[in-house]
């Protein structure tokens, strides 16, 4: 009777991940564009930092947009290479805004259809980007791109601030397994998710660095005792403004 009851339960649970598979199929190929409708979308957006979607119904306008979001999607896998931490190909996906559970996200965000639009750490922005794959292609590679810089050490924050051109400079210093916790994206409630949110908001805007220290050693204690020289006695993590283009450094 045991062995019954455990053959049925194994049963159910490969018919279960069978059933899942097609879908799970279509999240992991990063590389392919995606077909999205009600059944995984939230899970598209969540589990991908950049998906550029594409709102599509049965138009020819529709149908010239999937033609280039699949040309450009090709163009991004033979473009794309890995070169920073916590870069990501940018996701190209074609959604359904036929599904009724589509439709009220459409009618939610005012979103035109067709039209794209662009879900940044789950987070709705308008796509200001060409649709023809040849320059769709190099634009959505650059858009995709951390919305901040990751800084490990002093060194790296002094040429962070010389090389930045925006006029608002703002530094967030964190223990390094924050961001582990979450690699380059903001979802959560904690100071890391709020600083990826705030640096992908303010994108253009304002520079974002996140400092945080791979050393928790002597190494770690002398980035810190040297921001505190400036910034005061103050606990991780926390956030500072750098003045730009000013003389003397940090301020």
């Amino acid at each position: 009777m045991e062995m019954a009851q455990a053959s049925g339960w194994t049963l159910a649970v490969v018919l279960t991940l069978l059933t899942c598979i097609p879908n799970l199929i279509k999240i992991c190929q990063a590389m392919d564009m995606l077909r999205l409708d009600g059944g995984n979308f939230e899970l598209a957006i969540s589990h991908y930092s950049y998906v550029a979607a594409a709102f599509i119904d049965g138009s020819d306008r529709s149908s010239a947009i999937s033609q280039e979001w699949d040309r450009a999607t090709q163009l991004i896998s033979e473009l794309w290479r890995e070169d920073e931490l916590y870069e990501e190909p940018p996701v190209l996906a074609l959604i359904d805004a036929n599904d009724p559970d589509i439709q009220e996200i459409v009618e939610v965000y005012d979103i035109e259809v067709p039209g794209i639009k662009v879900f940044r750490h789950g987070m709705l922005y308008d796509y200001d980007g060409p649709i023809e794959a040849t320059y769709a292609a190099p634009f959505l590679i650059e858009d995709a791109k951390p919305s901040f810089s990751l800084l490990d050490s002093i060194d790296d924050l002094a040429e962070w601030y010389s090389m930045a051109e925006a006029e608002i400079l703002i530094v967030g210093v964190f223990e390094a397994e924050a961001l582990l916790l979450d690699e380059g994206g903001g979802g959560g409630g904690g100071p890391w998710e709020h600083f990826v949110a705030a640096a992908d908001a303010l994108r253009g805007l304002a520079a974002f660095a996140a400092l945080a220290p791979e050393d928790e050693g002597e190494e770690g204690r002398h980035i810190l005792d040297e921001l505190r020289v400036h910034l005061g006695d103050l606990t991780l993590p926390f956030f500072f403004q750098v003045a730009a283009n000013a003389e003397g450094g940090l301020s």
